[in-house]
């Protein structure tokens, strides 16, 4: 299965090995049931067995999930603050949104996503599969990367698992324990959830024009919907309304929120699904822009949807997306920075920007 799996995805569009689709990842056995483990990072009461001593949980997609290492700290420095819920698939997988320590601020300002998945083995055994996705490029980022390899693989993990398996963390005597892997860096790996869809293209207009389209409505509104809303900072609103006269929730990309803003580099935000595919809808993938100056007057513009879950509802989002970013979205946004703001009473039909987007992670 391994085998044939690899080789389907080998098939799939090869992808450059750049900083922006890295990842930390690892998969591990726990001896505990998944009710167990699936309660330990979704309820205050698991997460203070070995995640932290305390926390603010609200179950649901885009309620808090905030980490307090330091939970007697003045507000900033207690940990993960500020976090939300990306995904919520009881017993199947769980994601949120991560920074970094306030020892990095400018990672600290961004967010990634953190996925856990977890698949029932038997009555008492769960294997667990950790993927976290969404970085940025340059030394601050770097740092990072390398600080959650330690961080996630030395520190965090281990202890959820000695909580499983033991019994809950002493916060006032931390055990010392083994690291769930070598290492959990990784550029490549095969599996369902880490698809993506990518590309890159140029257009023929100065970076400036290229960020104020993406990031302000009388951009948004040129090529991406009707009407938006636009909050922008990191965790502010990012409403996308192709549909902006339909009563709420029908509107189109609605409580959606920007994760990532690096300005004239890199543009991040969340992403659901259309009213026509619910299960999709109500959860969150990511969705990254990184544009590069090539001249005053042309920018490269490299595009990446990630954080996709598994099984039909999945599978429909994911080919509904490639067409519609591909042969509507990101051919819109090129007629608009090289020809003129779309008219959307009457839509042009424009060539899409690449055969397909497809790609998936796979091991070299």
């Amino acid at each position: 299965m391994r085998t044939t799996m690899f080789l389907l995805l080998m098939t799939m569009l090869t992808v450059p090995a750049r900083a922006s689709i890295r990842m930390l990842t690892t998969e591990f056995e726990v001896n505990a049931p998944i009710e167990k483990v699936w309660e330990a990072w979704t309820t205050p009461e698991g997460i203070k067995t070995f995640f932290a001593p305390d926390c603010k949980v609200e179950l649901r997609v885009d309620g808090a999930y905030e980490i307090y290492f330091f939970p007697d700290a003045k507000p900033g420095e207690r940990g993960g603050e500020g976090m939300r819920i990306l995904g919520l698939e009881p017993m199947r997988r769980f994601a949120f949104t991560w920074g970094a320590p306030p020892t990095m601020p400018y990672v600290r300002g961004q967010r990634t996503m953190v996925i856990l998945e977890f698949e029932k083995k038997d009555a008492r055994r769960t294997l667990v599969r950790f993927t976290q996705l969404g970085w940025g490029e340059g030394a601050s980022w770097d740092e990072a990367y390398e600080y959650f390899d330690h961080a996630w693989n030395e520190v965090v993990l281990p202890r959820f698992r000695y909580a499983m398996e033991v019994g809950a963390v002493d916060w006032k005597k931390t055990p010392k324990l083994p690291q769930v892997a070598s290492t959990m860096k990784a550029n490549f790996t095969a599996g369902p959830s880490n698809r993506m869809l990518t590309t890159e293209l140029e257009v023929n207009a100065p970076i400036e024009k290229v960020w104020e389209a993406w990031t302000t409505p009388e951009g948004i509104k040129t090529f991406f919907a009707p009407d938006c809303k636009v909050d922008l900072r990191v965790d502010g609103a990012y409403e996308i309304y192709v549909a902006p006269e339909a009563k709420p929730g029908e509107r189109g990309g609605e409580g959606l929120r920007i994760l990532g803003l690096e300005p004239m580099r890199r543009f991040a935000f969340t992403w659901g699904a259309p009213p026509t595919i619910p299960y999709v809808r109500g959860q969150r993938t990511m969705v990254i822009f990184e544009f590069e100056k090539k001249d005053d007057h042309r920018t490269l513009v490299r595009f990446t949807h990630l954080g996709w879950g598994e099984g039909a509802s999945w599978d429909e989002a994911y080919e509904y997306f490639d067409h519609a970013w591909n042969e509507v979205v990101l051919p819109r946004f090129r007629y608009a920075m090289e020809v003129g703001a779309v008219n959307w009473e009457k839509t042009p039909k424009l060539p899409p920007v690449a055969s397909t987007l497809k790609a998936s992670f796979t091991r070299p």
